[in-house]
């Protein structure tokens, strides 16, 4: 049956339909729409805060660079902020778990109570077994770099081709 708004004849929703907006369609400006969605996110992906508008729960993008090298795996981490004592660090399996956690509250008279609380959380899969005993951990100016030396059945060998 047909519906009458504004003047101009339309052909009722079909269910599917119901929540287009009036006389449009999903297919060219909804195509627009999805293109300047995943532009905007992919300029803005690294931007700190950003996190907070798409509701993620980690707002800052810090920098996380791991090295598969020969006899170790080295990861370097930017944890600006955090001291030595917040940061957790862990291998359980083949993961390396960073977990960072800052906390910190103040009174300032006439101006009533300041609170900050800044989280890092990252799990890294590793390539190889790591020998958990040796496992190198430094932190300096803000970085984290973890040296994981690998076990002996990980870390391969040359073989050696013979010319017949």
């Amino acid at each position: 049956m047909p519906r009458h708004r504004n003047g101009a004849g339309t052909e009722r929703a079909e269910a599917g339909t119901a929540l287009m907006p009036y006389g449009g369609s999903p297919g060219m400006m909804g195509q627009i729409r999805d293109e300047f969605d995943r532009m905007f996110d992919r300029f803005t992906r690294h931007w700190p805060g950003m996190g907070l508008v798409r509701g993620n729960d980690q707002p800052w993008n810090w920098d996380l660079e791991v090295r598969d090298e020969d006899k170790a795996i080295a990861v370097r981490a930017d944890l600006p902020g955090f001291a030595p004592d917040d940061i957790d660090l862990q291998v359980v399996g083949d993961r390396l778990t960073i977990r960072a956690t800052h906390k910190s509250e103040t009174d300032e008279k006439d101006r009533g109570w300041t609170r900050q609380r800044r989280e890092y959380y990252q799990t890294v899969p590793l390539s190889a077994a790591v020998d958990a005993e040796k496992i190198d951990a430094h932190f300096r100016n803000g970085v984290l770099t973890v040296r994981l030396p690998k076990t002996e059945q990980a870390q391969g060998r040359k073989i050696a081709i013979r010319e017949d």
